[in-house]
């Protein structure tokens, strides 16, 4: 005869009844497990554009381009939903780097040409305008000499805006008659004189009377 036992235990095996769980059910238990694991669908990536576009906005080009750049394959990876942030910070980085490049390429460089002959026409007429001035309160003509910045006149300090190379001479001209010439680097004129009868001369030179 069977063992009731083994009776018993067969009735509960396949007597009992048996839940069935759906698979899809189950994946979907199983996916959301690992997506609180990891901290969320997503998460890894999310941050990215947003904080390229503010450092981008901001001027921190060296940080939007890279963080920009991590937001764009973070969205074609399908971590993130939109990259419409990390498309403008990256924009907005490359624009700052383009600015810095040329505003380093400008003071490496220097003034153009141009610009330094017309700083020099400034510094002739002013350092010409300090003579007269001496030659009025004194009548005896004054020592002119270039300074770190500017010229000195007599006892007067004249602002001047070359910052090239350059010297500055007064000579007496005609009796009472004066030229300054100031001979520069950097442009294209190379000197420029004011003569107290004739005026202020492109590329002119003083010649003693």
């Amino acid at each position: 005869m069977p063992d009731p036992r083994h009776d018993d235990t067969t009735m509960a095996d396949h007597g009992a009844p048996t839940e069935v769980l759906d698979v899809s059910e189950a994946r979907a238990d199983t996916g959301a497990d690992d997506g609180a694991a990891d901290g969320g669908a997503g998460s890894s990536g999310s941050w990215m554009g947003p904080a390229a576009w503010v450092t981008g906005a901001i001027g921190l080009w060296h940080a939007a381009i890279p963080l920009g750049h991590l937001g764009i394959a973070a969205a074609k990876r399908g971590d993130v939903s939109r990259r419409g942030f990390a498309v403008a910070g990256t924009i907005l980085g490359y624009v700052g780097l383009l600015i810095t490049a040329l505003l380093l390429w400008v003071v490496v460089r220097g003034p153009l040409p141009e610009t330094v002959d017309a700083y020099a026409h400034h510094d002739v007429v002013e350092v010409g305008n300090a003579v007269g001035a001496a030659l009025a309160a004194d009548e005896s003509l004054p020592a002119v000499e270039a300074a770190a910045s500017g010229y000195v006149v007599g006892e007067t300090a004249v602002t001047g805006l070359l910052e090239t190379q350059r010297t500055v001479s007064l000579t007496p001209v005609a009796g009472t008659g004066w030229c300054v010439q100031l001979d520069y680097v950097g442009g294209t004129v190379g000197s420029w004189s004011f003569d107290s009868a004739e005026g202020v001369t492109e590329g002119g030179t003083c010649a003693a009377g």
